[in-house]
């Protein structure tokens, strides 16, 4: 979020992280034998509210909005941060 690029570009860049991520964590579970019959359940039971939970985020992505997404990025990590301070635990 502090680069230069354009709201959609990290967007983007996000959005293939986040695939990469999961690709290397179902590669994971395959290789560990992690790969139940439930973990498949509830990834199947999860695409669609994903899926869905994707389209409503491009509909509503407006690249005009850009201090606004930068400002709403930057408060998440900032609660991110504090919540994972030891004083919280």
């Amino acid at each position: 979020m502090a680069s230069p690029h354009p709201p959609s570009v990290i967007r983007a860049n996000n959005l293939l992280y986040l695939l990469i991520f999961d690709a290397a964590i179902l590669f994971y579970m395959a290789m560990f034998g992690e790969m139940t019959k439930d973990a498949i359940l509830i990834g199947v039971i999860m695409v669609p509210s994903i899926t869905i939970g994707n389209m409503i985020g491009a509909r509503f992505f407006d690249p005009e909005k850009e201090k606004a997404y930068r400002t709403v990025a930057f408060v998440i990590i900032g609660c991110s941060a504090m919540m994972g301070l030891p004083l919280f635990d």
